[in-house]
């Protein structure tokens, strides 16, 4: 009977963990305090690349602005002295505006494709273009001012191509005087306007020159110069 029981009983099993085999290795007490796994290098890397894309983005978004400004600005001188052409070969005023326009938008599409290359000297260029296009208008402006107070302007000029033209529009006081008023407030608004928004269009880049130094400083050279797809194929 003892040795049927004794069949049926389980055997007892036994065995022995190894000291530490269920020790987790922690950075510090923060850590082991919190229970927390500590983070291996290559999440660390991951996360550390990932806060420096996300600054750099916001670093590069008003320098992105500048440049889109600048490509507008840009084509649209380039427009204007392509449209002014006709007027080189009539007045020296002429002569100067299709120059001063055309250097103008050469120095600005110059200034865009250095900015878009986060060259620090692109944000000076643009600025300084500016200035230089805010002078232009405003010595446009002077030029015809004067020669419209001047009895030169284009009414005059009209009547003395087509005499019976004053008769026709009533003389000084009646429409022709009118136009020249017109033309007098014209010029004046253009000279103003020029140099008020020329000069907020050199703030607006100007405000660009230490966030392109910061951005240039601050930010690792694999983001401001990714490698090409040529570099990548061969690694």
């Amino acid at each position: 009977m003892d040795r049927a029981a004794s069949a049926h009983e389980e055997p007892e099993i036994s065995f022995d963990l190894p000291d530490g085999a269920f020790d987790v290795t922690y950075d510090g007490p923060d850590d082991r305090a919190e229970g927390e796994v500590p983070e291996d290098a290559g999440t660390a890397a991951a996360r550390e690349a990932q806060q420096a894309l996300m600054l750099s983005q916001e670093l590069r978004r008003p320098i992105d602005r500048a440049v889109s400004m600048a490509t507008v600005t840009a084509w649209t001188l380039a427009v204007f002295a392509v449209i002014s052409l006709p007027g080189v070969f009539s007045s020296f005023t002429g002569f100067f505006i299709v120059g001063g326009l055309g250097a103008c938008s050469f120095f600005e599409f110059r200034g865009r494709n250095a900015l878009g290359s986060l060259n620090p000297a692109g944000a000076r260029t643009l600025a300084y273009n500016q200035l230089a296009l805010g002078a232009v208008i405003v010595v446009y402006a002077l030029v015809n001012l004067a020669a419209t107070l001047g009895g030169e302007g284009h009414y005059e000029q009209a009547v003395q191509a087509v005499p019976e033209l004053d008769h026709l529009l009533g003389g000084g006081s009646g429409l022709g005087g009118l136009m020249t008023s017109l033309a007098v407030v014209y010029y004046a608004i253009v000279g103003v306007g020029g140099a008020i928004g020329q000069g907020l269009m050199y703030a607006f880049h100007r405000r660009r020159w230490p966030l392109i130094d910061a951005y240039v400083a601050d930010t690792p050279h694999w983001i401001q110069q990714p490698p090409s797809t040529d570099d990548a194929q061969a690694a």
